[in-house]
């Protein structure tokens, strides 16, 4: 069928302003060419019907047209701003013969939050039907506006082929006018029209609603015992290891850390692993089995586990003395009036009692964006781990995982050179914002990659190496130095991508790997 007529709503003469406002998708001036992308597109000898086609009155090609017949294929647009979208327009083919009769659309501001169906005003799904031909502009209000900077269009039925050419209509917004972020957060709108709630106090989420007061893992031990380090202990069975809230003692240690020697350079040091982890309490107690304990103490913190900072109080020039403890259990906590955003956090003993130093924490706040993704805790599937080769069947990827000591201890490649282990974290867009190695757990054979840098991916097929914001070259990471030490990594911009390779540059003995990935979804 060639149809030229137009079936028009009346959207300009009866809705105001955001409904007639084309936002540039005709114009490859405004939309270039690279902010439409697609599914599929239909391509033979010379004729590509690529996404960049499919523009509202565009005559390239056959404007868009899907590769495959089916209900999974979209076309996308960036918008690159967060627009008040509330219309949109769509033909058919150039050549009258192909076009899409029903379709539904998804939005999203960024690709972090997902990517719904618009619904009306009941919350009920919404499939837009088109009247005409190809050549038939079709228009469609929006009964409920959507703020978006990514707009698909999701093809539910065509005639002969799945074509598209469109147009979206609307206007810019300032998010921050209706002060989107609670509890004292302050709001701060980005370039691309979305906006950042800086949260204040105890406090985090997108909106600052959630508290953030949760134990951070010292006495649930989700902080590990190698996370835990001191200035010095009285012995082996008086390490930092036991410096957890509540912990008695057992047949092997002692309840609580005892420094081996009591002055004011003595230390208990926590690594968060995570720079976005935000601490908003603090609680000690003394040593569990014999009155031992610290009276007043300072906090540091820092981010490289070198340089550190003492705890001030907002608008104080002076640091901060903590009350510590008066007997050996009870809990003394100190909520932060300023919370500490670092990796590693410091209890630097100033007083103590006539028995010396004795010790055991907890922190308090929320991880915004920093948990472990699953590697360990085989969240993250066996087949979801890959490998560009294995040295036999015995050292394959799903024994990368950090911490994993069955069988031959770790990933060993096959063939060194241009090797890689690859996770797939099955969500399309999920945020990593560190990594972790180990090399391979292991008496006999000291395998461990020293090097290493890191790749990224949407789909699985095209990867990009990873670089530090403001830097033009790839960034190469440290890696280990033995088998079982584990190395962090924060990474300042986190990925975005469903795909994560590590990629080894150098290494002792042979590539062999264990790692986590830290981040959300």
């Amino acid at each position: 069928m060639d149809d030229d007529s137009a079936v028009t709503d009346p959207i300009e003469e009866t809705l105001d302003n955001c409904y007639s406002n084309a936002v540039g998708v005709s114009d490859p001036s405004i939309i270039l060419d690279s902010f439409m992308t697609a599914t599929s597109h239909y391509q033979r000898d010379s004729w590509n019907d690529q996404p960049a086609n499919g523009r509202l009155n565009g005559t390239k090609s056959d404007g868009w047209c899907a590769g495959k017949k089916d209900k999974d294929q979209w076309l996308q647009v960036d918008l690159r701003k967060v627009f008040k979208v509330c219309a949109v327009a769509t033909q058919g083919d150039i050549t009258g013969n192909d076009w899409v009769i029903d379709f539904k659309l998804a939005h999203s501001k960024s690709y972090e939050d997902g990517w719904p169906t618009y619904r009306d005003a009941n919350g009920s799904e919404v499939t837009f039907h088109r009247e005409g031909g190809s050549h038939a502009i079709s228009q469609h209000p929006l009964e409920v506006p959507v703020y978006a900077r990514y707009i698909r269009f999701l093809p539910v039925t065509w005639e002969r082929s799945i074509c598209l050419r469109v147009e979206i209509y609307g206007t810019t917004v300032h998010p921050c006018t209706s002060n989107p972020c609670r509890n004292g957060g302050s709001c701060v709108e980005k370039a691309d029209n979305s906006y950042l709630c800086e949260c204040h106090g105890a406090y985090t989420g997108e909106n600052c609603k959630k508290a953030c007061n949760d134990p951070l893992g010292m006495e649930a031990y989700t902080i590990r015992n190698w996370q835990l380090s001191a200035s010095t202990k009285f012995n082996s069975t008086h390490g930092p290891r036991n410096g957890r809230l509540n912990f008695e003692g057992d047949d092997y240690n002692t309840g609580g850390w005892i420094a081996d020697v009591h002055d004011t350079n003595q230390w208990f040091e926590i690594d968060l692993f995570n720079y976005s982890t935000k601490v908003t309490q603090v609680a000690t107690q003394g040593r569990a089995n014999y009155p031992q304990w610290v009276t007043s103490y300072k906090l540091q913190y820092g981010d490289d586990g070198v340089n550190f900072e003492y705890y001030k109080e907002q608008g104080n020039a002076v640091d901060k003395e903590f009350a510590g403890n008066s007997d050996r259990n009870t809990v003394v906590s100190h909520h932060l009036s300023v919370p500490i955003a670092a990796r590693y956090i410091r209890f630097r003993p100033l007083t103590w009692n006539e028995n010396g130093i004795g010790l055991r924490v907890e922190l308090y706040g929320c991880q915004e964006c920093g948990k472990p993704l699953g590697m360990e805790n085989f969240a993250i599937s066996d087949g979801s781990i890959s490998a560009s080769s294995q040295y036999s069947s015995y050292h394959g990827p799903k024994l990368g995982r950090l911490n994993y000591e069955e069988g031959n201890g770790g990933w060993r490649a096959g063939t060194n050179e241009n090797s890689w282990l690859q996770i797939d974290l099955g969500q399309l867009f999920t945020k990593v914002t560190g990594v972790a190695t180990q090399g391979r757990h292991s008496t006999i054979f000291p395998h461990q990659v020293t090097k290493y840098k890191l790749q990224y991916s949407v789909d699985g097929v095209s990867f990009q190496y990873y670089r530090e914001e403001g830097e033009h070259t790839d960034k190469e990471f440290d890696g280990n130095a033995d088998q079982d030490t584990v190395v962090y990594h924060g990474l300042r911009p986190p990925i975005t991508a469903r795909f994560i390779r590590f990629r080894p540059k150098a290494w002792s003995g042979a590539v062999a790997l264990r790692a986590e990935l830290y981040g959300c979804i």
